[in-house]
């Protein structure tokens, strides 16, 4: 499911006169803890950042790296936890050199 920014953007339950442009609300002062989870300019589209792709081919380098070099062997089964993305919480692997 996904939403567009521009809704959670105006959401009157997080800033106050949504559709107005107020620059000062970002100040340290204004600021709040909702404000700032809400506010989420660069994850998708073109404004996207601009490191993400060369960050995605490192991560898929190491992580074939160490699957070629070891096997992996679950020690501790943790939970599963779901926010946006899937989450094992206190989960731990052991590494042995294939």
């Amino acid at each position: 499911v996904q939403m567009p920014s521009i809704l959670y953007a105006h959401d009157d339950d997080v800033f106050d006169n949504p559709n107005e442009f107020q620059p000062h609300r970002w100040n340290e002062k204004n600021k709040s803890q909702s404000m700032t989870e809400t506010f989420m300019p660069f994850v998708a589209g073109r404004h996207n950042c601009a490191g993400q792709a060369l960050a995605n081919v490192e991560v898929e380098v190491v992580v074939s790296c160490l699957i070629g070099k070891y096997d992996f062997k679950v020690d501790v089964e943790g939970e599963e936890k779901f926010f946006i993305t899937y989450k094992p919480v206190g989960t731990r692997l052991t590494a042995i050199k294939a």
